[in-house]
């Protein structure tokens, strides 16, 4: 298991992903690539309008990865 976790991690890292989003969407989601990197895109998305990762990864955990619902609470707090 660490070395498919580590060989994950360096697959996501060189495809461009911010290595503190990769290590946050492995644990989230250590069994299927397909959701780690829809997953990603999603925190980035997230990340670059300035919501701090803990709170990033909260709302995409409560709401399943639903983008609307996730970016919503968001911008409730």
């Amino acid at each position: 298991q660490v070395l498919d976790y580590l060989f994950a991690h360096g697959q996501l890292c060189e495809k461009g992903f911010d290595p503190l989003l990769v290590e946050a969407a492995l644990e989230m989601h250590q069994c299927s690539e397909e959701k780690i990197t829809e997953l990603l895109q999603l925190m980035s998305q997230f990340k670059e309008m300035g919501f701090e990762l803990e709170d990033i990864t909260e709302v995409l955990l409560l709401h399943n990865n639903d983008q609307h619902n996730a970016l919503e609470d968001l911008m409730a707090r």
